[in-house]
């Protein structure tokens, strides 16, 4: 199981690693930044892709190495000598607890710490650009808001008469104009802070049109929001602390639940559904490893033996079907809308009773492997189809 397993999880890691470097990329290319930098952004990507994939991997390695067995033969041969399919679960339950192990490791300790530095060289590295981007003369674009600066001294960084035109309330634009102004870099909070000073907002349209004069006033520039929409608290969002700290933010809120903010119970809710997320994932590894069994198990030779490429294919689409449902898991949870504690463990609940079943029928023999009841199964509805249309007259 070990090498079809390290296979597939350098694979489905590479294609990860492609999808993510293209924006990584895109940040740096145009910054003076250099490769061992670069590299050490990457390298913060990986711990992330590994709880994914993991728990992929094994899937598909299981499924590759009982196909191999079952199309030697071998299968046969070791239920002929008296071995039960209960006792080929062992060692797959064996590998699927190391491989638990160290997923759990990488999430509850590698990858927050991972997503922290990462998240944060991409905030120095919006904090770079948005310095180097500021250039005098010039209507400045940073998202919804365009700055307009008449010059900008090179040594302390201020700017003189600005002009900010905020559109991020389309049906409400704001003009601000201010005698000076001043960048600042909150790198605790991640923020980008434009701070004005004396002068006037000017807000609305026609009837509804304001003029608020300022002495001081804050204006936050649009970046990419690392925290996911989040607030961050103690300078770090949900996906970044420890697990040892983010159950006790956990514990504390839920302690004080009935009279918190609004704002609180979101964060609440985000809380519960990353410490569940940093559990679940590691008992998907045992889960889908079951499942993968059920899976690679086939007759060695008969008309619906499919092949371990169709076999494999089979898995994938469970692996979709089981993310999917996850990622809806945790849309509901950070809602509210369902228990976190439930929704984000039915998943791998499912996997396990469709695992358990699937074991009961194979190693009774009703079943010879799933793949062949499924093509079974398909092979029946396509000839009732073709007797409901008649085609089988013709």
């Amino acid at each position: 199981m070990f090498f079809p397993f390290l296979i597939s999880l350098l694979v489905l890691t590479g294609l990860l690693f492609l999808v993510r470097i293209l924006r990584l990329v895109e940040l740096v290319v145009h910054q003076n930044v250099n490769i061992l930098e670069v590299g050490l952004l990457f390298s913060y990507v990986v711990p992330r892709f590994f709880e994914i994939a993991l728990p992929m991997s094994i899937l598909i390695g299981i499924i590759v190495a009982f196909g191999r067995l079952s199309a030697d033969s071998e299968i046969v041969v070791l239920r002929a000598s008296g071995l039960s399919l209960n006792q080929l679960v062992a060692p797959v339950l064996l590998f699927a607890t190391l491989v638990s192990i160290f997923t759990l490791i990488t999430t509850c300790f590698v990858t927050p710490r991972a997503n922290y530095q990462l998240n944060l060289g991409i905030f120095r590295l919006a904090q770079m650009k948005a310095h180097s981007s500021l250039v005098p003369g010039v209507f400045n674009e940073f998202g919804p808001l365009t700055v307009y600066a008449e010059n900008i001294s090179n040594s302390s960084g201020k700017l003189e008469h600005l002009l900010i035109s905020d559109q991020i309330q389309e049906d409400r634009p704001k003009t601000s104009i201010a005698k000076s102004g001043q960048l600042i870099s909150d790198e605790k909070n991640r923020q980008l802070t434009l701070r004005l000073y004396e002068g006037s907002i000017y807000e609305g349209s026609h009837k509804n049109f304001n003029i608020t004069s300022f002495d001081i006033e804050n204006v936050n520039l649009s970046s990419e929001q690392l925290g996911e929409g989040e607030e961050a608290r103690d300078g770090k969002y949900s996906n970044e602390l420890p697990m040892n700290q983010l159950s006790t933010s956990l514990k504390n809120l839920q302690m004080s639940e009935d009279s918190i903010s609004s704002d609180d119970l979101k964060l609440l809710s985000r809380y519960k559904v990353e410490w569940h997320r940093r559990l679940v994932l590691p008992m998907a590894c045992i889960c889908l490893s079951l499942l993968g069994l059920c899976l690679g198990i086939q007759p060695s030779r008969g008309e619906y033996s499919w092949g371990t490429s169709m076999t494999v294919t089979l898995g994938i689409l469970v692996i979709v079907a089981y993310y999917l449902l996850l990622a809806l898991a945790t849309a509901l949870g950070k809602q509210a809308i369902a228990p976190a504690w439930f929704v984000m463990w039915l998943p791998n609940i499912a996997c396990l009773a469709l695992s358990l079943f699937f074991l009961k029928q194979i190693s009774s023999e009703r079943w010879l492997g799933v793949g062949q009841k499924v093509a079974g199964t398909i092979e029946s509805l396509v000839s009732r189809i073709k007797i409901l249309t008649g085609y089988s007259n013709v």
